[in-house]
């Protein structure tokens, strides 16, 4: 039996995709400075908001990934943190990772 070439792809494309979302918590590490930080505590204060001792500024980024599994979600999402979200020389970044669900096809 001859199979026809592109074949396995549709198989592969009609099957369920495993989706993923992820948060990343990017912020500055405890050694670096946060000027914008600073300004923004000192804003609260003028405003009349007392008490704020500390404030640190991150960024949150949500994304949403089709993978086969868990683990290669999280290898990619921490490949993309590592690499592109965070600058490693002054940031740390957490992850949060969970399946939403299945998508029918790629």
């Amino acid at each position: 039996m001859t199979r026809r070439a592109g074949c396995q792809d549709l198989t592969k494309a009609l099957l369920p995709v495993p989706l993923f979302h992820a948060r990343v918590q990017v912020s500055l590490r405890p050694s670096v400075l946060d000027p914008a930080g600073e300004a923004t505590r000192a804003a609260a204060g003028r405003l009349g908001v007392e008490g704020v001792r500390r404030l640190r500024i991150g960024k949150a980024i949500e994304v949403e990934l089709e993978a086969p599994d868990p683990d290669t979600a999280r290898a990619q999402l921490e490949l993309l943190s590592d690499r592109l979200l965070a600058n490693p020389v002054i940031e740390d970044w957490s992850l949060e990772l969970h399946e939403a669900g299945r998508r029918e096809g790629a």
